[in-house]
């Protein structure tokens, strides 16, 4: 889970996504990944070389990050992932 989107959603009035996410940053099965200054470079380092996409920066990070885990597979409906290189679970 990228921290950057940890707290989307949440308003004063709307709790349920902070409550949510509080127990998604608790979860010893889910790893936080903090978007430090290097990664961002790197993410932006990505869309400058792809700018014939429409990547967006979270895609770009999530390039980088599934990369360095070696994860190959995606459990999203983004097509960006198998423009990528990477395998799309959801396809519809």
């Amino acid at each position: 889970m990228l921290n950057a989107f940890l707290y989307k959603g949440s308003t004063p009035y709307n709790s349920r996504p902070l409550h949510n996410t509080n127990r998604r940053a608790e979860n010893p099965d889910i790893e936080t990944v903090w978007i430090d200054e290097p990664l961002h470079r790197a993410a932006v380092k990505l869309l400058m070389a792809r700018q014939d996409k429409t990547y967006s920066l979270c895609d770009a990070v999530s390039f980088l990050l599934m990369r360095q885990f070696n994860i190959n597979e995606a459990l999203t409906t983004d097509r960006h992932f198998e423009q990528e290189g990477f395998h799309r679970l959801l396809v519809f």
